[in-house]
């Protein structure tokens, strides 16, 4: 029997936060989405195991490290039996420890 995938959805707060982080990479836009798309497959096969819980909430965050691009981002989700819902994403600074 194939894996079950998870749905994945994005709320439009989300997608206006990686608008605000991500606007001005238009030449490096399709490595952007590619990288991603990683992410997002990773959460499909099973967001139990990616991310880390956000205490006394029912988020949980996980990192998408883009290298090429010099920067990180901290993606805030949930998710319930058949879908993850991404609510926000978040820069991560240099300075962060992550």
């Amino acid at each position: 029997m194939p894996q079950k995938l998870w749905d994945v959805r994005e709320e439009p707060e989300f997608r206006r936060d990686l608008q605000a982080i991500f606007g001005r990479l238009q030449p490096h836009r399709a490595l952007f989405d590619e990288m991603l798309a990683g992410t997002y497959f990773a959460l499909a096969r099973d967001p139990r195991k990616r991310g880390s819980p956000v205490m006394g909430t029912g988020y949980r965050v996980i990192y998408c490290d883009m290298p090429p691009l010099g920067l990180a981002v901290r993606l805030i989700y949930e998710f319930d039996d058949n879908t993850v819902l991404l609510r926000a994403a978040t820069r991560v600074s240099p300075e962060d420890p992550a």
